[in-house]
């Protein structure tokens, strides 16, 4: 192959993997959500009317949600007509969702709640048309908004981090894109116009940890999402015995080796490109809510192969060096390219947790083209 030739492909071969560079790099990412798709998801936007019958407990579910918006995130619900709705269809994380229509006017609200061990721990608040009625005035003070946020969460349900994660926001002086980390947890802001987020997670050999994790959002100085999973998962392990080298070679061999299906034809053999490679390591729920630490590898093809394919994403565990998801991806592909059966991942948790990544994927997704088109 001539040089102009090669330098052409490998030119492609970078643009088309730009976007994942750019998924994968992208901070901050929401936590991510098992148990939803794109579709479950659109579902939970569109709940039918009428309201729905609560049970009792579904009832006590509602006044802890409408707690939490009044005293947390000081909502001024007493302003608003109020419809809820309620989805009991569970979850891996989650027990119950309730979805609250506020309405004042020409002001709608649209508010998300999801349930654990009846505990809320995710909640979103999206404007429909007009602007939010908060009882706080109107502050530009992100900062003291969300130390404020803290006390009040402590009030709510008192937990035994909040006043660890609250003295670490008080070292803070200046709302920017940080990082730090003090006593057992992770602290990160990331300021993006009139968007704030402050996550915490606890600390784990440096290791990012997205699944265990305490996350505000703030926009225009006001709670908009709220996640907390402290608590919820625990680490088996933040020892990394396969190098970020080592994980890559791994995966190579992986992808060398694979053999997927489109149509009556099968494609291996795949030209695994050298550069540009991809390689994210964080920890993982391996089962039983335990995390262990994980590489995500993205690897480039010297071309677009049939079914749309340009590149392949292995994800390896990286304290056995374990396969644990292997597939071929791409764009403008084949919806009729499949894996072949031969090439299956290593284990049954492997299936899963591969499920995982692209549900959470398309919750994320959906969660930030939903507040676009809002």
């Amino acid at each position: 192959m001539n040089p102009l030739k090669r330098s052409i492909i490998l030119l492609l071969a970078i643009l088309l993997l730009f976007p994942l560079v750019s998924m994968a790099k992208a901070q901050p990412s929401l936590p991510p959500l098992t148990g939803f798709d794109a579709e479950e998801w659109n579902k939970l936007k569109q709940m039918p009317h009428p309201p729905s019958q609560l049970t009792e407990q579904d009832k006590i579910l509602q006044d802890n949600a409408l707690r939490f918006l009044t005293n947390v995130a000081k909502l001024n619900t007493s302003s608003y007509h109020v419809e809820v709705f309620l989805d009991d269809k569970p979850g891996p994380n989650y027990d119950k969702t309730l979805k609250f229509n506020f309405t004042s006017g020409k002001t709608k609200l649209d508010v998300l709640c999801l349930f654990r061990d009846n505990s809320l721990f995710w909640c979103t608040i999206y404007p429909v048309t007009g602007s939010p009625a908060f009882t706080t005035p109107e502050s530009s003070d992100v900062l003291s908004t969300a130390k404020g946020t803290l006390d009040r969460l402590q009030a709510f349900s008192a937990k035994e981090y909040l006043p660890t994660v609250r003295s670490m926001l008080d070292t803070v002086t200046e709302l920017r894109n940080s990082k730090t980390t003090i006593s057992d947890f992770t602290q990160e802001i990331a300021v993006s116009g009139n968007t704030v987020r402050i996550s915490w997670e606890p600390f784990a050999n440096g290791l990012s940890n997205p699944q265990n994790k305490l996350l505000l959002e703030f926009q225009n100085g006001k709670l908009t999402f709220f996640y907390n999973c402290l608590g919820l998962f625990k680490i088996g392990s933040a020892d990394v015995k396969i190098s970020e080298q080592e994980a890559i070679q791994i995966a190579t061999e992986h992808a060398r080796n694979y053999s997927w299906e489109v149509g009556n034809e099968t494609i291996s053999n795949a030209n695994v490109l050298d550069t540009p490679v991809i390689a994210n390591l964080s920890l993982q729920n391996r089962g039983n809510n335990i995390l262990y630490p994980y590489w995500n590898i993205w690897l480039p093809l010297d071309k677009i192969y049939p079914g749309g394919v340009t590149s392949f994403h292995v994800t390896i565990w990286a304290d056995t060096g374990e396969v644990a998801f292997i597939a071929p991806i791409g764009y403008g592909g084949d919806p009729n390219a499949v894996p072949s059966e031969s090439q299956e991942t290593t284990s049954d948790y492997s299936l899963a947790i591969a499920i995982t990544l692209i549900t959470a994927t398309a919750v994320i997704v959906s969660y930030l083209f939903y507040k676009r088109k809002r």
